[in-house]
């Protein structure tokens, strides 16, 4: 199965790792680790503009992060 993120954007369900409310881990020191790392590795992209909701994170191969305009909750109930 697949999971629609926003816009044209699916991932499949087998490669999420986490799916996290951005208001609640925007300040932690390990999230502001993750982000720079994923920055870094060109591996950071953002669906739906730069609104940030939810940050999901991805790994199929390689570690992916992907910022939703939609709500974690939301995202989370069509899995």
């Amino acid at each position: 199965m697949f999971l629609h993120i926003g816009k044209d954007q699916i991932i499949p369900n087998k490669s999420i790792l986490a799916i996290l409310d951005v208001s609640s881990i925007k300040e932690s020191k390990e999230f502001i680790t993750l982000i720079q790392k994923l920055k870094e590795n060109n591996a950071l992209f953002w669906v739906e503009g730069k609104e940030e909701k939810t940050f999901i994170l991805v790994e199929d191969g390689e570690t992916k992060g992907y910022f939703s305009n939609i709500s974690s909750v939301s995202l989370a109930k069509r899995l």
